[in-house]
Parts: C-alpha cells; sequence; structure tokens
C-alpha cells in the first residue's frame, strides 16, 4: 500500500500535493479567512489592465505560463491575496441574456485556488454596453463625449436608465459565475470610479435626473424645470451658489448610490463581500468634491471601504497621507466596517526605506488588508501608459531596489499578523468634521484648492504631533456617534447647511464639544496651545513621543496585546525633493500610553525585519505604561503583551 501511495504521488506530481494542501479563504466583515482563521490580507495587484497596451507580459510571451509563474512567486514570497480582474467578452445573447467569455481570468482563478491565493476580482471595466445603446457616455460642459482615455474608469452617465439596467445584469450574471471559484472572497465594483473634471457629467439623462433631485429638495419647483439647466461655470463672487453646490451634491450621491446598488446585486447573488477602489480625492485640496468621491456614502452599502493611496510618508505629503487612512477607516467604522488600501504605492523606483514607513503607517491605520501595486512592472508597450513604473519587479523579472527589504517586511507581518488583523484603533474620542455641503460652499465661492480640506489636514497633523489619534466624522454620524467622539475639530466654517448645524448643536446639547478651527474661539490651534484639548476634556494617548516619530495604536479585540506601529518621520532634501541618507534614530525616548485598562500588560517587544529586541515596561506615578524606545531607522513594530 505505502508503494502505491508513493507512485500516485510521484505521477499526479508537485501541483497536486499543492492543492490538497492550499488554504481555503474566505472573507466576512472586511476580514479575510485562512482555514477558519482571521490573517491580515497582504497582497498584490496582478491583471493587465483594460487598456490594451498596459499587461506584464510581452509579445512573444505565453500569457498563461507567465502568469502562473508570477502567481507561484507571489505565493512563495508570503502573500496571501491577489487582485485581479475579469477579462473577457461580455455580450447578450438572442434572448437577451448575458453570455460571458472569460477563460483567461477562469484559468487565473482555478490556478491561485490550487496553490492557496485568495482572490479580490474587479468585475467592471471602463463601460459596459452589451446593447449597443448609444448617447449613455459621460459629457463634458460643452455637450462633447469623453470619449475612450485609459485613466477614466468610468465613461458611462451613472443615473442613465440604460446604464443601470445593463451593469445590474451584467453585474449579476458576473457575480453568479465566479462564486463557483473558491479563491473568490471580494467583488470589486469598478475601479477609481470618479469624475476626472469638476466639469463632467452634463449628459442630458444626468442633467435631467439632477433637475428632478432638486424639485424633490426643494430648490426648484416644477414650473422652472423647462428653463433650467445644470451649471456650467463656478459661480461668479456674490451670486448664488444653490444650483453650484447642489449639482456637486448630486453627483457624489448618484456615484455613491450608482456603486453601492452594483455591490449590493453582487453580494445578494453570491454571498461574496464587495467594495470599490476609490482614490484620494476626498483630502486632495485640489479635487475634494469636485471628484465625486466620498467613504463614507460608499460604506453605508459596501462591505468594506477600498481605497487607493500614492502619497509619500515623507515631507509635505505626510500628514495627508496619515490623513486619508485615518479618514477611510473611521468611514468604514462609523457602520462597523473595515477598510483594505486596494491599491497601495509599489513605484518600481520607490526606496526600502520609503517602503517601510508607507507598510508600518497602512499597519497602524487599523486596516485589514494591503494590496500593493503591482508585482511585475508593466511591459514597455508602444504608447504604454505605465511602462516599467510600477512593481516588486521590473518587467524581466530582476528584482527593484527595494525588493529585499520588502520581502523581509512581508514575511514579518505574515508571521505576526494577528496583532493586526485581531486588533482596532485605540481613538482620542477626538475627531474632524467632515461635510459635502460645506466643501461644496467652499468649491462654489473659492474654487481649487479647497481651502476646507488644506484646514483639516493641518488640523489632522496639529493633533497628531500632539499625541491625539484623529477620527473623522459627519454631522449625521454624531446623533448614534459609533466612534464615541467627545470633541469635534470643525474646518468647515458657516457653510454647514441648516440641518447639519442643528446636528452640531444637538450633538453639543448632550455633552459633545466643537472647536471651529482657523474661525473662531481662542484661535489657531497647534501643539504650543493645548487649550482645545485641555477644554474638551481630551487625554493624549501618547505622551514623550519623539518628534522624530509618528506612533500608531491598536488593542486587541480582547483585549490580550497592544501594537504600536512607529513611522519616522522624514524630511525631503531641496535638490529634486529626494530623500536624505537613511539615519539611525537613537534609543532611549520614553513614550507613555496614557490609556486605561493597561495594568496587566507587563512585556513588551520591538519587532524589525530580522530582528527582535525586548524592550523595558514600566509604569509611571499615575498607573500609565511607559516603553522604553530602542534606536530606530524607519519605523518598527511595538508589542506590548
Amino acid at each position: 500500500m505505502k508503494k502505491f501511495w508513493n507512485t500516485l504521488i510521484f505521477a499526479c506530481g508537485v501541483s497536486a500535493l499543492c492543492v490538497a494542501a492550499a488554504p481555503q479563504y474566505t472573507q466576512k466583515n472586511g476580514i479575510l479567512y485562512e482555514d477558519g482563521k482571521p490573517v491580515f490580507g497582504l497582497g498584490q495587484n496582478y491583471y493587465g489592465s483594460y487598456f490594451p497596451n498596459k499587461m506584464p507580459y510581452g509579445p512573444n510571451d505565453d500569457r498563461e505560463a507567465v502568469m502562473k509563474k508570477d502567481l507561484q512567486a507571489i505565493k512563495d514570497a508570503g502573500f496571501n491575496v491577489i487582485r485581479i480582474a475579469a477579462q473577457g467578452k461580455i455580450a447578450r445573447n438572442a434572448d437577451g441574456s448575458v453570455a460571458l467569455d472569460i477563460p483567461f481570468t477562469e484559468n487565473e482563478l482555478s490556478y491561485a485556488a490550487g496553490i492557496g491565493l485568495a482572490a479580490q476580482l474587479r468585475l467592471h471595466g471602463y463601460s459596459i454596453n452589451t446593447t449597443g445603446e448609444k448617447g449613455r457616455t459621460i459629457q463634458n460642459r460643452d455637450g462633447k463625449e469623453i470619449g475612450a482615455n485609459w485613466i477614466v474608469f468610468v465613461q458611462d452617465s451613472v443615473v442613465h436608465p440604460g446604464v443601470i439596467k445593463d451593469n445590474l445584469e451584467v453585474t449579476e450574471a458576473l457575480a453568479k459565475h465566479f462564486a463557483k471559484f473558491p479563491s473568490v472572497v471580494t467583488y470589486l465594483v469598478y475601479n477609481e470610479p470618479q469624475y476626472d473634471d469638476d466639469s463632467w457629467d452634463y449628459n442630458p439623462a444626468t442633467v435631467e435626473a439632477w433637475k428632478k433631485w432638486c424639485v424633490e429638495r426643494g430648490e426648484h419647483t416644477a414650473d422652472e424645470l423647462p428653463k433650467l439647466d445644470a451649471p456650467r461655470r463656478r459661480p461668479a463672487p456674490g451670486t448664488s451658489t444653490q444650483d453650484w453646490v447642489s449639482w456637486l451634491l448630486f453627483r457624489t450621491r448618484k456615484m455613491s448610490d450608482f456603486l453601492n446598488m452594483l455591490g449590493v446585486k453582487a453580494h445578494e447573488v453570491s454571498g461574496i463581500e464587495t467594495m470599490t477602489c476609490q482614490t484620494m480625492a476626498p483630502l486632495l485640496p485640489k479635487q475634494s468634491i469636485a471628484r465625486g468621491v466620498d467613504y463614507f456614502q460608499t460604506a453605508e452599502k459596501m462591505d468594506v471601504v477600498g481605497f487607493t493611496h500614492y502619497r509619500k510618508y515623507a515631507g509635505d505629503m505626510l500628514d495627508q497621507a496619515n490623513a486619508i487612512l485615518a479618514m477611510a477607516e473611521s468611514a468604514a467604522a462609523v457602520y462597523g466596517k473595515h477598510a483594505w488600501i486596494v491599491e497601495a504605492d509599489g513605484s518600481t523606483k520607490q526606496s526600502p526605506q520609503e517602503f517601510e514607513r508607507e507598510t508600518f503607517a497602512c499597519l497602524g491605520a487599523g486596516l485589514k488588508g494591503i494590496i500593493y501595486y503591482q508585482w511585475r512592472a508593466d511591459y514597455p508597450y508602444p504608447n504604454c501608459p505605465e511602462p516599467e513604473l510600477f512593481g516588486f519587479l521590473w518587467n524581466n523579472g530582476k528584482p527593484t531596489p527595494k525588493f529585499d527589504r520588502a520581502m523581509a517586511l512581508c514575511h514579518l507581518i505574515r508571521d505576526n499578523g494577528n496583532y493586526f488583523v485581531n486588533a482596532e484603533k485605540v481613538r482620542s474620542g477626538v475627531a474632524l468634521l467632515v461635510s459635502q455641503h460645506a466643501l461644496a460652499q467652499f468649491d462654489a465661492r473659492h474654487g481649487i484648492p479647497n481651502f476646507a480640506t488644506v484646514a483639516m489636514i493641518r488640523a489632522y497633523a496639529d493633533l497628531e504631533k500632539a499625541g491625539v489619534p484623529v477620527d473623522f466624522v459627519r454631522p449625521e454620524d454624531l446623533a448614534k456617534n459609533p466612534l464615541n467622539t467627545k470633541l469635534v475639530i470643525s474646518t468647515m466654517g458657516d457653510y454647514l447647511s441648516g440641518e447639519e448645524k442643528a446636528m452640531m448643536k444637538s450633538f453639543e446639547r448632550t455633552g459633545g464639544k466643537v472647536w471651529n478651527y482657523f474661525l473662531d474661539g481662542p484661535g489657531y490651534f497647534n501643539t504650543d496651545q493645548p487649550t482645545v484639548l485641555r477644554w474638551g476634556n481630551i487625554t493624549p494617548v501618547f505622551a514623550g513621543m519623539p518628534n522624530e516619530l509618528h506612533g500608531k495604536l491598536l488593542r486587541a479585540n480582547d483585549n490580550s496585546f497592544l501594537t504600536l506601529c512607529l513611522v519616522r518621520r522624514m524630511g525631503l532634501d531641496l535638490d529634486g525633493g529626494k530623500e536624505p541618507p537613511e539615519t539611525v534614530l537613537p534609543g532611549g525616548a520614553v513614550v507613555t500610553l496614557q490609556i486605561p485598562d493597561t495594568q496587566k500588560f507587563t512585556k513588551a517587544r520591538f519587532l524589525y525585519p530580522n530582528r527582535e529586541e525586548k524592550l523595558d515596561a514600566t509604569r509611571n506615578a499615575e498607573g500609565f505604561l511607559q516603553i522604553k524606545l530602542p534606536a530606530i531607522t524607519t519605523g518598527g513594530i511595538v508589542i506590548i503583551e
């Protein structure tokens, strides 16, 4: 019998053994499970874009052979999830049913399951038009259709009845079809869905839908509709801002409704969780509300908040980078959900130290997964939009400068994923206020950059440097107050709607505090003026954190450990924005964690790739936990148990 099994194993080959031993993946509430155990999602983007000249393989390569080789390398490197796309042909049968011909993606998913990789599957491309119906495309302010453009990921009017019907039916067909593949744990609804210019979309169906919206909201009467048109320019100074504000709010709401509708449909017919991949627009002052992106609105019905992240963790971008992480996590947490970075910067020219800072910051933000963009760089085809730009490997398979250190950090995460996936962000009770209405008013009156967004980032930076982790909330979130917010910092000025102002007053009547940043009260708030924290009865989470470090704290769901992620603050020199030489921050600083219920924590250790160090953990006179930090280069992880 033993000889028989040995012969069978030899005949089947190694691949059969891999299939038998491959872990099984599921996902629930944004948490990835491997054979029933929660694991931190660590992944790679691996798919050629829908743009034909953006592919990881060359013209003479065997596409499927290259795919299998790359996926195996991704698995061997310690990753557990890939993000791919449903690429193929989608058409209509004679009876009107949806016909799918997507063999490469099917083979990709089957191979991933066989070697033990979970998969996030992007269901939608740029446009879905299986009927050939005309007049569905987004139009600019001059009534011209935008045409094919690889960087515009939603090319049809999201309120056009034909677009909605087509997308719903195709989404249902795709979701049902790919639910048969055990590797699929998440469906993605479109990629970076946004308006790529503040003038879009003026499709006649969109304009008519906005006019009806105005009547429903009491902004115009039905008698005014025949002469009413959507605003084509920002209002002139001194004129009414009503229609421009309404237009921006309408566009954002309808984009979110469209994405949510498709996400609900995909989940409903398959049981598989859904998310989209949103851009960083909400905290980019030159985009802000104009792009129609809202993390909170998609969190209402999507299972996960998914977003891209391409800010550097250095120089002027550092605070913006951290604020984006905090806003996405907050939007998810408001609804009891979690967030993933669907595209984390993995540029081929990214330095090892920048990769480490980025990763430590993302781990400490309370996210449940990071998917880097991408594994292997695109082949430099003619007119390729991103040749050799993103990847852990150059297109020829050779490692990029960050490769070895990136691999070491990824293995460290895999070995210690419990300390991130089974823990949540420690909150301070302080939140920055987000109001689409106020942002639209700023846009209408001042254009871009959006000053309220600039102020949010500055306020975020001041609070974090004062040792205060920051959340983001909307006025409507404060009634139920799921984040236990005690102090709201508002950069929205007097631009809140009347309804929102009433919500803020109600919050104050129940004991909440509201501080208007830059606008009234004692005035400018920074770390040298902690008046607002005392006034709001806020105790900073961190005391004694060196100025050169940024701290992010997680607490275990069962209170069995704390995870402190440290990120080195780095400037950029004036010579082309290059990073200064890598240096060591000497150890010895004592950081105090001013949070309750830490009496049982007595041990601390510092983790960094290929390094583990025991740390001194003591208590001060007030009973707060104190950790003596070691020498640090880019950052690190402190586990307190």
